[in-house]
Order: structure tokens, then sequence, then C-alpha cells
């Protein structure tokens, strides 16, 4: 099964990696989540999403990998299919793009979409349970994370300025 693949692919990826407030683990279980809500997602969605439901938990489960791992778009190629590969590198933001660019490019890839949109709903509601007292960061982050799933959602433009210029 590719989903099962993907898994263990990942898990050896991702290895113990921590995130900003040090929880081990954290990317395995950021991975872990975020596909566990794209299969639940998926499953009430067309019939797209719902014959596709493995493909797009793999993706899920890689998102992150060429990001914030040393693995590269030629290794996956030679374990994964096409369709998971190219979601993937689609979800991996370039250096040379601003951030609504990238959620450009990531509305025309049906898989990535998902994915992304159940990323950001995840990373909302986590929020709320692995930090104790929320800070103006915090709620800025959370709205940033509001607002890039109504984008993709398709209700809203992309108009979020901060530091970056993004």
């Amino acid at each position: 099964m590719i989903e099962d693949k993907a898994w263990k692919f990942a898990v050896r990826s991702y290895g113990k990696q921590t995130d900003w407030t040090g929880r081990k683990y954290a990317r395995i279980l950021h991975v872990n989540n975020v596909a566990r809500m794209s299969k639940e997602f998926a499953s009430r969605g067309n019939s797209y999403y719902q014959n596709n439901i493995e493909f797009i938990v793999a993706v899920a489960y890689l998102h992150d990998v060429l990001e914030h791992t040393s693995i590269k778009e030629s290794e996956l190629k030679n374990i994964f299919p096409n369709e998971i590969v190219i979601a993937i590198v689609t979800l991996t933001k370039r250096n040379d793009e601003s951030y609504g660019e990238y959620l450009n490019r990531v509305k025309q890839n049906r898989i990535a979409k998902l994915v992304k949109m159940c990323e950001m709903k995840y990373r909302y509601d986590d929020d709320l349970y692995r930090i104790s007292e929320l800070e103006d960061k915090d709620f800025k982050r959370k709205d940033f994370y509001h607002r890039v799933w109504r984008y993709l959602c398709g209700d809203a433009q992309w108009i979020y300025y901060d530091n970056k210029g993004e």
C-alpha cells in the first residue's frame, strides 16, 4: 500500500525533529495529524477525493519532506507515483516566490490544495493545545492560518502583509 510506504518513508526522513516549542517528534506528529485530517476531509469530498484517498494521505505524510529534510525530489520519483511527487513539489514553497504566488500554485493541484487546507486547519487548532497563554503574535499566526484556509477555499483574495512583505 502506498500509504504505508509513505508513512515509513516519513518516519525515516523526519526522524526526531522537534518543532519551535521544542516538542520531540513534532514533525512526524504534525504530518500524521495532517494526514488523518486529510483522509477525513477526502472521505467526505467529491468522487475525485474519495477515489484518491491513499495518494492524498501519502502526500500529507510527505508534504514537508523536501523543505525540512535532506531528501531530494529525485529520491521521491524513484519511490512514489508521479502524481504524489508533483503534489509534494507543489506544497514546497520556493525561495524566489511570495507566499501569494506559492498559494496560487497550490490552488492548481487538487491534492496539494486539500492537504494545505488540512495543514492550516490543524495548525490553527493545534495552537490552542500547545500554547498555555496566547499572545498577540499567536493571534497573528492564527489569523494567517485562517486567511490561507479562506483563500484556498476560494472565498477570499490573498491580501496579507507582514514583516516579510508577503
